[in-house]
Parts: structure tokens; sequence; C-alpha cells
């Protein structure tokens, strides 16, 4: 998967962020938050997505959208009881942690 975003915008502009369908009245539009966002702005379907600004130094942002559904790759992980290494994914806060036992891995 290709992203192509000029250097200059990589100063601190970026962030992920998890984009939602409205439901109801608003089915079918998407969301950062309370932010309707369009497919202008890259938002095609609901999900994880990078979010950065084009006019860093201009008085008003303009948010553009990659989605991040090709570059993550989801983890699931059975955790049993006894080994070495157990994960815990948060798949809200988009973490993952490692507990290691005192055993050999």
């Amino acid at each position: 998967m290709d992203i192509d975003i000029e250097k200059d915008l990589m100063n601190e502009t970026l962030e992920l962020v998890t984009i939602v369908e409205g439901t109801e009245g608003n089915a079918g539009k998407y969301f950062d938050g309370v932010t309707e966002v369009k497919a202008a702005d890259g938002v095609t379907s609901a999900g994880v997505y990078m979010k950065y600004n084009t006019a860093p130094n201009g008085d008003t942002p303009v948010y553009k959208y990659a989605n991040m559904a090709g570059v993550i790759e989801y983890l699931t992980v059975g955790n049993q009881t006894g080994k070495a290494v157990t994960l815990t994914i948060d798949s809200a806060a988009h973490t993952i942690v490692a507990d290691i036992n005192a055993k050999a891995i």
C-alpha cells in the first residue's frame, strides 16, 4: 500500500483516529468524533485512519485521512495459563501489552 504524503506535512500533524459510521438519520455518514468527514477527505468506510493536516502553517487546519486497513495487522492471541508470554490487546486504545513470565522463551 502506498501512502503519498509530502514530507513537509509530517511535522507533528499525524494522528491515528477511529472513524465511525453514523446511526439513524446519519447512517451512511462517517465521523471523526463529532466531526463529519467525507469521501473527499479520504474516508469511505468506518475504520482506523491516519489523520493529517495538509495546511500545517495556515490559520485553519485542512485535515485529510489515509485508511490504515492495509497497514495495520490485527492480532488475536489465546491466553493460556502457564504460557511464557501472554498478550493483552486493547482494540479501542490500539495497544498490545506483552506479559513475560519467569520462564525460558
